[in-house]
């Protein structure tokens, strides 16, 4: 998340869970808003990846929970890729 540039860190990375949000630059920060709220839903409907949404701060945000003790780098790039995906596609429609 933080090598992304149009991903920012929501919340400190605590145990599992990590909270992060669509956030490209030069965004306004509703449009940021409508494709956070919307991004869980097309994250999961792209089939590759899961993650809830959540409010941090009054801000929509994403938190991905990694439980599994065989999740290595490939699948956290995975679910980073389809966030910038589903987000840059959310935006082309929301923004």
């Amino acid at each position: 998340v933080e090598a992304a540039p149009d991903l920012e860190a929501a919340a400190p990375v605590e145990v599992s869970i990590t909270a992060f949000r669509f956030a490209p630059p030069g965004v306004e920060p509703d449009v940021v808003d409508r494709v956070n709220a919307a991004l869980p839903a097309a994250i999961q409907a792209r089939g590759a990846a899961f993650v809830t949404g959540s409010v941090f701060q009054g801000r929509p945000i994403l938190r991905a929970c990694v439980i599994n003790p065989r999740t290595g780098d490939a699948e956290v790039r995975l679910l980073v890729d389809e966030a910038r995906a589903a987000g840059a596609a959310l935006l082309a429609e929301l923004g």
